[in-house]
């Protein structure tokens, strides 16, 4: 019997020398990697301290990649044992994008993984636990957690100080002893689609943890859900806050819904707030929850996932109902898996008809009868919860065809005479009924058998043609309009009519009178040999001009000529009112005065000049005939003498 025991212990020895180094582990029992390339393998606590560093190891292990974003070092597949020291993974001041995946890391006394000054590290698809902190994160950007297990850890599971735009999506952090995440002074940290519980706070944003996203999470079975402490501008909405003995405790400045799809779902909601109501039927509760110390969210939600929303039951003729609709907004943590259809005649009493197919968004009920009335509704289901009804739908099979009327419309005017249409009017289409949007067409020609392109463009029963042109003046145009509505009933036969578009001239009126106000018939009113015309018994005319600035001439004879000016507008009936013409005198009388007033001042300046001359001549005094001869003559010439002389004494 000894014997055979030394045998056993003897080969038990034999293999374990044969076997262990196979396996990878010496016989002192400490870690070490096998050469096996890029993937796979042991090993010990691994330290990081620079890109020099990180491509040292990356070419001592040679792993993949070159550390870009398109082609990042991987290291995949690993077991990383710290064997109890400080840390499992050290990490620092690196910008190489580095990726570990698939990989197990464990056993440290501070933390598995500690990330200081890193950029564009992603940790993915990995395990970290046993120590006491799972990851600590600081000072750092570009980094992603994600699909990842943090778990049995004796303070906090993931530790973020002083960094800026982290991802955390699909993580996994439970059964920790303080903190499943603790953010302090970080900011544009996402965390998402991640399961939170377990722990004695769920979620910590601490000390300047301002402007992140909390959102679709599951928050359950903590001490606290969330706790929020000196830190604002942050976005908590849409996750699951289930059982949490706390739920939420805020004392800074939060939002706690997006305002626009919903809030939170809170699990003690009813039991808090019994009388609340759904609102309009959009899966949110009327009543806003209280979350301490002075916070709420406005919208929370009735169930984690959301109703179908844009849900349409239309029937096609008599023949089937059409139900379509889109996906709902919000399914927290789970996808939505089915879509379950409700019917009845009766708006508050249906149930349960169809299992849809959710990736069609389209059924097809053709157990219809034309005398009825039905009325649909659409729960959304994932693997844990349904969605409260979509807003129930009217739906009443149809046959009757619709019907159209036809407007033209200037600058929110709106005229509906065909003989008179401006050209740069927009032709209004009215339905009696919705209809198709793309069913509805129109094609206008002119005299001349031309398509006049333009834009058609409206819904539901209002339908509008805008021509790329405007039209042209005084010409006939040829409309057909055809369309089904939303039961696919098409117009009896297609709706035709013509129109003509203005002229491009306007009409001016008025009154002729005398000074005396007396009609004056047969005056001529003229703008060109086409365009003129007389005043009738009553002194009134009429006559057309071209749009614009014309200058009217008005004569008669007898009377004086006069010429106004206007501005007509197109197809414009413009009235001037009266306008006076004076009558002509005579050239007797016209002239008599003039010539008057010219005689009697011509006698008037004569008349002056006579009294002026006669008192000049009176007073003029003529020299004694002895001063003749004082006069010196010594230079006269004997004809100028005796020609002088001769005027003397003539």
């Amino acid at each position: 019997m000894e014997k055979e025991l030394s045998i056993l212990i003897i080969l038990l020895i034999s293999l374990s020398v044969f076997c262990f180094p196979m396996l990878g582990i010496g016989l002192s029992g400490s870690p070490y990697i096998e050469n096996s390339g890029s993937e796979g393998g042991l090993l010990g606590n691994v330290t990081i301290e620079s890109d020099e560093g990180l491509e040292d190891f990356v070419e001592d292990k040679e792993l993949p990649g070159d550390g870009t974003e398109e082609n990042p070092y991987v290291l995949y597949n690993y077991t990383i044992d710290g064997t109890g020291d400080n840390y499992s993974v050290y990490l620092e001041n690196t910008e190489l994008h580095f990726v570990i995946k698939n990989s197990k890391i464990y056993n440290s006394s501070e933390a598995c993984m500690k990330i200081n000054n890193v950029s564009n590290f992603t940790f993915e698809n990995s395990v970290v636990k046993n120590s006491t902190y799972g990851v600590e994160i600081e000072s750092s950007d570009n980094v992603t957690i994600k699909s990842s297990s943090i778990y049995d850890l004796n303070s906090t599971g993931l530790n973020i100080e002083s960094s800026e735009r982290l991802d955390i999506r699909g993580a996994k952090i439970y059964n920790i002893t303080e903190n499943g995440l603790n953010i302090e002074s970080s900011e544009d940290i996402i965390i998402e689609n991640s399961s939170i519980s377990e722990n004695e706070r769920g979620i910590y944003l601490q000390n300047g943890a301002n402007n992140n996203t909390i959102t679709n999470n599951n928050i359950s079975n903590n001490n606290w859900g969330i706790r929020i402490l000196e830190s604002n501008n942050n976005l908590i909405h849409h996750n699951i806050f289930f059982e949490n003995n706390i739920q939420a405790h805020d004392e800074g400045d939060n939002e706690w819904d997006d305002r626009e799809v919903g809030g939170n779902y809170w699990s003690d909601y009813e039991n808090r707030y019994e009388d609340a109501n759904e609102s309009e039927n959009i899966g949110i509760w009327d009543t806003p929850y209280e979350i301490e110390v002075n916070n709420s969210d406005n919208n929370p939600l009735i169930s984690p996932v959301g109703p179908p929303i844009n849900v349409k039951a239309q029937p096609v003729r008599a023949e089937y109902v059409n139900i379509t609709w889109d996906s709902p907004l919000y399914s927290i943590r789970y996808p939505v898996e089915e879509i379950h259809l409700y019917r009845g005649e009766e708006e508050d009493n249906l149930t349960f008809y169809e299992r849809l197919n959710l990736t069609s968004q389209v059924f097809r009920d053709e157990n219809v009868s034309e005398d009825k009335t039905y009325f649909y509704g659409l729960v959304a289901s994932n693997e844990k919860y349904d969605s409260v009804m979509s807003e129930v739908q009217r739906a009443q099979p149809d046959t009757t065809s619709p019907e159209v009327q036809h407007y033209y419309l200037v600058d929110d005017r709106l005229f509906e005479k065909d003989d008179e249409v401006p050209i740069n009017a927009t032709i209004l289409l009215t339905f009696s009924e919705e209809m198709k949007k793309d069913s509805v067409s129109i094609s206008i020609e002119d005299e001349d058998g031309e398509d006049i392109k333009g834009d058609l463009y409206g819904e539901e029963t209002e339908f509008y043609f805008e021509p790329y042109e405007n039209l042209s003046y005084e010409t006939t145009y040829h409309i057909s309009v055809n369309g089904s509505d939303k039961a696919s009933n098409w117009l009896e036969s297609p709706y035709t009519w013509s129109f003509t578009t203005i002229s491009d001239t306007g009409m001016v009126g008025g009154r002729i009178i005398n000074e005396e106000g007396e009609p004056l018939e047969n005056v001529r009113i003229y703008f060109d040999e086409e365009n003129q015309a007389f005043t009738d018994s009553s002194g009134k005319f009429q006559i057309e001009v071209p749009s614009g600035n014309v200058t009217l001439e008005i004569s008669k004879d007898g009377y004086q000529d006069k010429e106004i000016e206007i501005q007509v507008n197109q197809s414009e009936e413009k009235e001037i009112g009266d306008i006076i013409l004076r009558e002509q005198e005579d050239i007797v009388t016209r002239w008599f005065w003039p010539m008057a007033l010219a005689g009697g001042g011509i006698l008037l300046l004569g008349l002056i000049a006579f009294i002026i001359s006669f008192y000049n001549w009176e007073e003029e005094e003529i020299p004694p005939d002895e001063d003749i001869y004082d006069i010196d003559y010594e230079d006269v010439y004997q004809e100028e003498f005796e020609s002088w002389w001769d005027d003397e004494n003539s």
